[in-house]
């Protein structure tokens, strides 16, 4: 059985969780997305000049003086920036950025009021009613050309149901680009054929709101089997509307999908039949992307079929690290693997990204790159980052970043590994992990690449009601009979580690995965790690002495975690913080079963619980 200190490291991962996650991705997230490739360099030896290698010496001199004259010649500088640079490069440390790239400055914030929320029947907590949203008007069946254009991690964000994806397309399709339909609630995935100049390509479709198709008069439909779905088969001899031809759609767990096939010029062997459209409805695939059942070998098919290559792979999960997930975009595919605190990335691309920088913002000073070797390759290595003050007309080089990128390019293929947080490496020993990388599927171990460490990571099911909670923790536990006004109960979680279970109460988002107000967890569990153990990285000062029903208590003030200076720099060791956000937590054990109530604030948030009404709480468990 796993210690109690880890169940609470897991309950503090979760409430972290609940707090950090955004409805849409971050700029870290864009900037990762972002992140530019590679060329290959390639230059000689520096050894220890003696007399017998004289002529030798004379030799590579007189190449080098030819080398450097040819530098000079139009040939010679388009050479030297294809030979050389990996990393588009700025002079000096500092970047000019464009008015559209200065970071605005941020009004000053004025805390809220101080108050203390009362303390009613839990029966008399409900939730209060949330106004939806109304739904924008779709104006037209797709109007791709007027989206932004994304990856596949960001499809997954902007949806709340799971994604189908294709693990199989016609021979020569690879994706083209994947959009979102905010009108429909829609994404839509564009794939084309391959480099033949046919066209020819299909958009798949899938949402929620999708606008009715509008079907010619003199349109053949059929309906057809297809993996245990029927398949809605509409031909049109003159096109429809939009200029496809052949519309195929069904509805599968909920979501209605659409396949609209543009055939272009494809002709004969070139133009995909009735069974290879199938294959692709049939192909379809929704990735478990958490817990025990994440499936890295899923992924990574998806990957390869929409990027038209089987990506190079780590063996096995490097040490310290399991996987994460798979993204991919037009001609390239990224795996990503996390650390406790840390993640490393795998980018690999048929395209030089370093072309489609999209500005300055992604350039590197000269001086920060790091020649390094890579299975015989040489490659370049950066740590660190353009960091912009709120107001600031530029963007300063902070060498002290834990942004790592590691570029180089290996035959026909660009290579990048992005890496932040721990474990540290140094730069040859980053270009050594690397160096094991295959294009073998065979030696792959898919096993390995998923750890006890991510499914620990992982965030347990969410029970909306007690009753199904006690049917899955399969005995009864404690509940209060008076909780802070205005925080109903949401959901429960197991936490498997230590028999224990935890009951959240405020006001989630509808996956229950970010938290929209202030918070109230209860947990409890089995007594398996003392307090001292549990709590140890807290100082003497954050603990006091206290009574529940009569049983000893402790008082925890504040967080600790990990903390990050101004310039985005991980600190040494745990940081206390009594008042970012407020936190209060009250634990005591009774017959082996330890309980722990704890009471935190959201962002600005003037709302306190002191000790005696979290003694309260614990008072009415029953």
């Amino acid at each position: 059985m796993k210690s109690k200190q880890n169940s609470n490291r897991e309950i503090s991962r979760i409430e972290k969780l609940l707090r950090s996650i955004d409805p849409l991705p971050g700029k870290e997230f864009h900037q990762r997305m972002e992140s530019a490739p590679w060329n290959i360099t390639s230059s000689p030896e520096i050894g220890t000049v003696n007399f017998k290698r004289y002529y030798k010496l004379a030799g590579v001199l007189v190449a080098l003086i030819i080398l450097i004259g040819l530098a000079f010649t139009p040939v010679g500088k388009v050479l030297a920036e294809e030979i050389i640079h990996f990393f588009n490069q700025v002079t000096g440390n500092t970047l000019p950025l464009e008015l559209d790239q200065i970071v605005e400055l941020q009004p000053t914030s004025t805390p809220q009021p101080t108050y203390y929320p009362a303390l009613l029947p839990a029966d008399q907590v409900q939730p209060s009613k949330v106004e939806e949203e109304p739904t924008p008007e779709a104006t037209s069946q797709f109007d791709s050309g007027e989206l932004p254009v994304l990856d596949s991690m960001t499809a997954r964000y902007l949806v709340d149901f799971s994604l189908l994806e294709p693990s199989v397309l016609p021979a020569g399709y690879r994706l083209q680009n994947i959009r979102f339909d905010a009108a429909q609630k829609a994404m839509l995935f564009t794939y084309g054929l391959d480099d033949l100049g046919t066209g020819a390509y299909f958009i798949l479709a899938q949402g929620q709101n999708l606008t009715p198709l509008q079907i010619p008069d003199d349109a053949h439909v059929e309906t057809i089997p297809a993996d245990g779905k029927m398949i809605e088969w509409i031909n049109d001899s003159q096109s429809f509307a939009d200029g496809a031809s052949v519309v195929l759609r069904w509805e599968q767990d909920g979501v209605a999908l659409m396949m609209d096939i543009y055939p272009g010029e494809a002709q004969g062997d070139t133009a995909p039949q009735r069974d290879d459209w199938l294959a692709v409805i049939n192909g379809l695939t929704a990735c478990p992307t958490s817990g025990p059942e994440k499936d890295y070998a899923c992924e990574v098919s998806r990957a390869a079929a929409a990027a038209g290559f089987t990506p190079w792979q780590f063996p096995q999960a490097p040490e310290e690290y399991s996987f994460k997930n798979v993204y991919y975009g037009a001609g390239l595919t990224a795996i990503w693997y996390a650390s406790p605190v840390g993640e490393l990335g795998l980018l690999q691309s048929t395209q030089d990204f370093k072309a489609k920088d999209s500005s300055d913002w992604f350039s590197v000073p000269e001086t920060a790159i790091q020649e390094v070797t890579v299975a015989g390759q040489t490659a370049e290595y950066v740590k660190g980052d353009f960091v912009a003050q709120p107001g600031e007309d530029h963007a300063i080089w902070n060498p002290d970043s834990d942004h790592i990128r590691l570029r180089w390019k290996q035959a026909d293929w660009w290579f990048e590994v992005v890496k932040w947080g721990i474990p540290r490496m140094e730069p040859q020993e980053l270009a050594d992990l690397v160096s094991d990388l295959t294009a073998d599927p065979a030696q792959v171990k898919v096993d390995s690449q998923s750890s006890v460490t991510a499914n620990t990571m992982a965030v347990p099911e969410a029970y909306l009601t007690f009753a199904d909670a006690e049917k899955a923790y399969e005995k009864k536990f404690l509940k209060p009979s008076v909780i802070p006004e205005d925080l109903p109960f949401s959901h429960a979680r197991l936490n498997g580690n230590d028999d224990g279970i935890m009951l959240f109460y405020g006001y989630f988002d509808e996956d229950k995965m970010r938290i929209k107000s202030d918070l109230l967890i209860i947990t409890q569990g089995t007594v398996s790690t003392s307090f001292e153990e549990t709590y140890r990285v807290f100082p003497p000062e954050a603990i006091t002495d206290t009574l529940v029903d009569g049983h000893p208590a402790k008082l925890i003030t504040g967080t600790v975690g990990t903390s990050y200076d101004e310039n985005g720099q991980l600190l040494e060791g745990p940081t206390w913080k009594t008042d970012d956000p407020y936190m209060l937590t009250l634990y005591w054990e009774v017959d082996n079963r330890y309980f722990v109530v704890q009471f935190s604030t959201g962002p600005e948030s003037g709302a306190r619980l002191d000790a005696s009404s979290l003694i309260k709480i614990a008072e009415s468990l029953q």
